[in-house]
This record gives C-alpha cells, sequence and structure tokens, in this order.
C-alpha cells in the first residue's frame, strides 16, 4: 500500500520446508539415545513492514515487525554420557520481533546507515532428548539467536578527475546468545566488530 511517493506499507507471510537426514553416530555405540534419523521441518514467516522517505528523501526510515513459526525444529544435541554429536527434531519454536534502518544524508557526499534487529527465539514446549539427559524446558532460547544486533555504516562519496570513489567506516555489534540448546548458559557473541573499506568505479566492463 502506497498512500504517497514518501510511504510504503506492506504485509509479507512466506513459508519454507527443509528436509530431514540421517545421523552418521551410531545408535548402539551412543547407548541407544542418537535417533537414527531426524525428520523434516516447516517454517511458517509473518511480517508487516513501513518503508518511509523525509526531508526530501535525505531521511530513509524503516520498520519491520516479525513473527516466525518452526514446526519440527532440527537442532544439534549432545548424546548422554558420549561425545556424539546428532540432530534431532525437538519440537516448535517461536521466534518474534522488530528490524529497521534509518539512513541519513545530512551533506551531500555523507551518507550515515543504522540498522537494528530485536529478536526472542524459544522453543515451545520441553523436550526430554532421553538416555538420562536433563530436559530442555519451554521457553529456552534458541542456540545463535542474539537478542540484539546492531549496525552502523558511514560512507562519503567523492570524485577526482571522472572518477567516482568511496571510503566506508563499519561498526557491527553481535549481541551474546547461547552456543548449544541444551548449554543456553554457555554464551558466545557479545562483541563489536569494526571494519572499513574503499573503492572506485572504473566503468562498465
Amino acid at each position: 500500500y502506497t498512500p504517497s511517493d514518501n510511504a510504503l506499507f506492506y504485509a509479507l507471510y512466506s513459508r519454507g520446508f527443509s528436509l530431514g537426514g540421517a545421523n552418521i553416530a551410531p545408535t548402539i555405540q551412543a547407548g541407544g539415545t542418537v535417533p537414527p534419523s531426524w525428520g523434516p521441518s516447516k517454517l511458517y514467516n509473518y511480517e508487516l513492514g513501513a518503508k518511509t522517505a523525509w526531508l526530501d528523501h535525505r531521511l530513509l526510515v524503516d520498520v519491520t515487525p516479525f513473527y516466525t513459526y518452526w514446526q519440527d525444529i532440527p537442532l544439534s544435541l549432545i548424546s548422554s554420557g558420549t561425545s556424539f554429536s546428532y540432530e534431532a527434531n525437538i519440537g516448535s519454536s517461536h521466534s518474534y520481533g522488530v528490524e529497521g534502518s534509518i539512513t541519513a544524508q545530512p551533506v551531500k557526499h555523507l551518507v550515515l546507515t543504522n540498522s537494528f534487529t530485536y529478536m526472542r527465539a524459544v522453543l515451545g514446549d520441553s523436550y526430554t532428548p532421553g538416555g538420562g539427559a536433563a530436559e530442555i524446558p519451554g521457553g529456552t532460547s534458541l542456540p545463535g539467536t542474539p537478542r540484539l544486533q546492531l549496525s552502523s555504516l558511514i560512507t562519503y562519496k567523492w570524485r577526482m578527475g571522472s572518477l567516482p570513489y568511496h571510503a566506508s567506516l563499519v561498526n557491527r555489534y553481535l549481541g551474546s546468545a547461547g552456543s548449544s540448546i541444551q548449554s543456553p548458559n554457555v554464551k558466545q557473541g557479545g562483541y563489536d566488530l569494526m571494519s572499513v573499506r574503499g573503492g572506485v568505479v572504473l566503468g562498465d566492463f
């Protein structure tokens, strides 16, 4: 829906499907706790979005809230009493949050871009791996899903002779998240990554 040249609102529904597979870890050697395979899973995604332009398109603001339901999610587990890693369908998961970006051009050659993602991704119901392994309670955060991610980009563009140049400074923050569904308190992430890049456009080839 586009009420004007400076605004666009949209709704999105999408779904996906992934195949299952076979576990390499031998079931017998792992004490019978490793399933021989894991099954397929389905994912359903819902989004509402707004893209807006302000100040003669020198300020762009985008916001997208979202919700994702993952049915029969496959995750890596560790067999109880062994070091075998295997895949298993552990039920459903729910992910919800919002992402957005702000892009501003305060002067002619300078562009500032900031983006963010806030997300909460959790296991829907409790799951017991079997073989004496501890129960994974519903509401446990999914591994590798930090609640907050931030990105900042400063780009300067100029010309020397007939060639356009650009240089950028980038900073990305990745929040901490559990490294495993069975060990949600063992964190990874929680750091900033900074980089510098530049380039020149020589022409079409």
